[in-house]
């Protein structure tokens, strides 16, 4: 069995005595029954939830993503240039910075209590992208991998409330997956049937994890 779910589970077994124990004495008259009460409290926020999100991200870390343009490492692989015509290479730089106007651009929404994602996804990024990453086509290349690492997040489970129910900022991580994907049918990057598949993939895995 999982450690992290060892954890979880001896922590509830605690969390359930001391709900006991509090019941009880409370039942009595008898004020102390706060102290069980209390510890019950910190097993549940020290221990408890802590060791259900380690176990959560573990097991759901693992699990194949299979989206159509996952590519591990350099998504520079991934998009055929045309080399006949004339190529400006940007930078890290540059190129993280396109990616935060796109999730600005995407995930902006009137709807009350909408959450940014930009610091996720952006976190995220920084630790996949290649130090040496040099970016062709940053229209192209920055709406790919936000289409990539977006479906990566929300496959994790960590953006939801539970299965198929996602956090505003989860919410917002779709809008950018959307409008990325959205964008590279517009220009002919991909065909229907493959974002119909990719869009297809990603809510089978929103509705799995959570």
């Amino acid at each position: 069995m999982n450690r992290h779910l060892k954890g979880f589970i001896a922590s509830i077994v605690v969390i359930v005595l001391c709900a006991v124990v509090t019941v009880a004495t409370f039942s009595q008259g008898m004020w102390y029954g706060v102290f069980p009460l209390a510890l019950g409290i910190f097993f549940l926020i020290k221990f408890a939830i802590p060791s259900w999100k380690e176990y959560k991200e573990e097991t759901t870390s693992k699990k194949e993503n299979p989206l159509l343009y996952n590519i591990p490492s350099d998504d520079t692989q991934r998009i055929k240039v045309n080399r006949r015509d004339p190529v400006t290479h940007s930078s890290q730089k540059v190129f993280l910075g396109k990616c935060e106007s796109v999730i600005r651009e995407y995930e902006a929404s009137d709807s009350f209590g909408s959450q940014s994602c930009l610091s996720s996804v952006m976190t995220h990024i920084k630790s996949v992208l290649p130090k040496d990453f040099v970016c062709d086509d940053l229209e192209r290349q920055s709406r790919f991998l936000l289409m990539n690492r977006c479906a990566d997040l929300l496959s994790t489970g960590n953006f939801h409330f539970y299965a198929a129910s996602l956090t505003k900022e989860g919410e917002a991580m779709y809008r950018v997956y959307n409008g990325c994907s959205q964008w590279l049918l517009d220009n002919k990057y991909i065909t229907q049937e493959e974002f119909d598949n990719c869009k297809k993939i990603l809510w089978k895995n929103i509705q799995e994890v959570g």
